[in-house]
C-alpha cells in the first residue's frame, strides 16, 4: 500500500484485500478445467491458502492473478518478490507458463 515512502491504500485495506473471503464449500476456485487447489480469492486476485495444496513452490499470502495470452503476476509478501510475466500466447491452459516461471524463481532464491 505504499510507494517511494507514500501510503496509496491503509494497511488495513491491503490486509483484506490479500486474505481468502471465499467459504470453504467455494474452494478450490475452478475455471473450466482448471482447479486452484490451495487458493482462496481476495479482493481482487487469488490468495495462496495451502502451500501443499498448490503443489508449487510458493508461500501462505502470495497473491495474484493471470490473464489473457497467459500473462501473470505474483506478489509474494514472505519472500519479499513481484513477479511479472508478459506473454503474447494465446493458448488452452493445459500450458501454464506461470507454474514454470514460479519454480525458477523460488529455486534461485537463497538467503
Amino acid at each position: 500500500g505504499e510507494l517511494d515512502g507514500v501510503r496509496l491504500l491503509g494497511r488495513k485495506t491491503v490486509a483484506s484485500m490479500t486474505m481468502n473471503h471465499l467459504k470453504s464449500k467455494l474452494v478450490p476456485i475452478q475455471f473450466g478445467d482448471l482447479f486452484l487447489e490451495g487458493t482462496g480469492f481476495g479482493l481482487g486476485f487469488k490468495v495462496i491458502t495451502d502451500v501443499v495444496q498448490t503443489q508449487m513452490l510458493t508461500s501462505v499470502g502470495d497473491y495474484g492473478w493471470a490473464g489473457a495470452a497467459n500473462t501473470y503476476f505474483w506478489i509474494d509478501p514472505v519472500e519479499d518478490i513481484i513477479v511479472i510475466m508478459m506473454t503474447q500466447l494465446k493458448s488452452t491452459m493445459s500450458k501454464r507458463f506461470d507454474r514454470e516461471l514460479r519454480t525458477a524463481v523460488n529455486q534461485a532464491l537463497v538467503d
